[in-house]
């Protein structure tokens, strides 16, 4: 249900839409499940006209699916279409308008192989798993990861292609608290601190350059 919503919102024509699944396991019940949704999308969630071309899209990638030995789903018309590979592999043309190729695979840790900095937003399920598949996702270049169903829902605060765009509206001014306020970086007295970066209560003869530079290595960098 909720990977058909994220499926059917925009046609698939938005940068968070999802084009491919990797599935753990025996995916057919999955696909039974997905194309009855799908189905009943067509009248929650209508779909856009499409012209000839895309059409043509639609049903040569059918045409090809079938021809490489793949199972192929469709809708009555040209309305949606399942593809399940026969292992993961590179979709160099995807004709998008509701169509998704499910990747059977043991692992999903086996999905990293296939996925680099032009993958914007992964959708997990059950969203539990997301901790543990984080770091082989982003450190690819993802910049989104979601559970299933919120592709297209983001929570506010979130950060769009690994940015903050909104803030460029935003001049940022900085009031910084006094030196007697303290924090896990700096553990100095004011009067040390005083002494130390400006030479306080020092004769001039005694003071030393590099003492302040020792004194922040033993304090921070221990």
């Amino acid at each position: 249900m909720k990977a058909a919503s994220d499926i059917s919102m925009y046609d698939q024509e938005a940068c968070f839409s999802p084009q491919e699944t990797f599935f753990e396991g025996d995916p057919h019940p999955y696909v039974n499940a997905l194309h009855r949704w799908l189905d009943k999308n067509l009248y929650r969630i209508a779909k856009a006209p499409i012209d000839e071309d895309m059409m043509a899209h639609i049903t040569r990638t059918r045409a090809e699916a079938k021809f490489r030995g793949w199972q192929v789903f469709t809708s009555k018309g040209t309305d949606w279409t399942i593809i399940v590979t026969d292992k993961p592999c590179v979709i160099d043309s995807h004709p998008l308008s509701r169509t998704m190729y499910i990747h059977p695979v043991d692992h999903l840790e086996e999905a990293y192989a296939w996925i680099n900095k032009d993958t914007q937003t992964v959708g997990v399920h059950p969203p539990e798993r997301m901790k543990e598949l984080a770091d082989g996702l982003v450190e690819r270049g993802v910049a989104r990861v979601t559970e299933v169903g919120r592709s297209g829902r983001p929570r506010p605060g979130f950060t769009h292609d690994g940015l903050r765009p909104m803030e460029k509206l935003i001049r940022w001014v900085t009031m910084e608290r006094g030196i007697r306020f303290k924090y896990k970086f700096w553990g100095m007295s004011p009067e040390e601190d005083d002494r130390l970066f400006y030479g306080a209560d020092e004769m001039e003869d005694k003071n030393d350059p590099m003492e302040v530079w020792r004194a922040y290595e033993e304090i921070n960098l221990k």
